[in-house]
């Protein structure tokens, strides 16, 4: 799956969605496999909070000296997110 974007040096970062427990890998499994990766960006669990997928990402100017702004990505687990 992650073949033509590591083909093409692009980077990239995920977070688990509802269903991903479904097949054989655990959310841990899943962060380590996808983190094994040269052009991931996914971070492990960033926080003692839910899940294994909460963490952020800084986004840098042109010169790469100053964060412009922060991408949060937030697991919310298979289950009600609001437990």
């Amino acid at each position: 799956m992650v073949e033509p974007i590591i083909k093409k040096g692009k980077y990239w970062a995920t977070t688990a969605g509802n269903h991903d427990e479904e097949a054989d890998l655990n959310r841990e499994q899943i962060s380590e496999v996808d983190r094994s990766f040269d052009y991931s960006l996914t971070k492990p669990n960033a926080a003692n909070i839910t899940h294994s997928f909460n963490y952020w990402l800084p986004v840098f100017d042109e010169k790469g000296e100053n964060i412009q702004f922060r991408i949060w990505f937030l697991d919310t687990g298979r289950e009600d997110c609001l437990n």
